[in-house]
């Protein structure tokens, strides 16, 4: 009964666990779409001022490097850790590149800056969102499994502790026939002699 009460609340947890996991993607992509690539067309046109840009571009650095280390320190299933461990040198990558843009905003030149973006910026990024859309989708298909391997199991509790509630009221029913006749052959014993003694 335990086991079951632990298979019916270890389901949501698994959910929880997995929806956590792409929140926290989910984030680190938004990081390097929002904070980075966005302000670096910001700063590039003149949208935003040098000062603000340099903020956001180590805000976002910062968030990209705490986002991955949450990343890697809750990694617990042997395909996501291999995706990660693969996309760890994408991810290195990308740090350069920031370090690189903070470095073109630090010198306040729109035209270093453009050519940056233009040549290298997408070539370092690219890979590395993609990789991470490809964990994003790695962390649904766990959750389905696990998911399913939970229900699987749950439903192999309940049909054991079904045959366990079967075999116990066929053990009363047996035990409850047995007292059953016990107490009947003497009653029966005891109804024949006072038949007779009435006779």
């Amino acid at each position: 009964m335990q086991s079951i009460r632990q298979s019916n609340e270890l389901a949501p947890q698994v959910l929880e666990s997995r929806l956590e996991k792409s929140q926290l993607l989910n984030q680190l992509i938004q990081v390097y779409t929002h904070n980075i690539i966005d302000t670096a067309h910001k700063a590039r046109s003149g949208m935003v001022i040098w000062k603000d840009a340099k903020t956001k571009l180590e805000h976002g650095k910062t968030r990209a490097l705490d986002f991955w280390a949450q990343l890697e320190r809750t990694a617990n299933n042997e395909q996501e850790i291999e995706q990660i461990q693969a996309t760890k040198p994408l991810f290195s990558e990308s740090i350069k590149a920031i370090e690189t843009l903070q470095q073109h905003v630090a010198d306040e030149s729109a035209y270093s800056l453009g050519n940056f973006v233009d040549l290298n910026l997408y070539t370092s990024l690219d890979p590395l969102l993609i990789s991470l859309d490809k964990i994003v989708l790695l962390e649904k298909e766990i959750a389905s499994q696990e998911i399913e391997q939970n229900s699987n199991q749950l439903e192999f509790q309940n049909l054991i502790f079904i045959i366990i509630i079967f075999i116990v009221v066929i053990v009363v029913i047996i035990f409850g026939l047995s007292i059953f006749r016990s107490i009947e052959k003497p009653l029966s014993h005891l109804l024949e002699t006072m038949t007779q003694i009435e006779i």
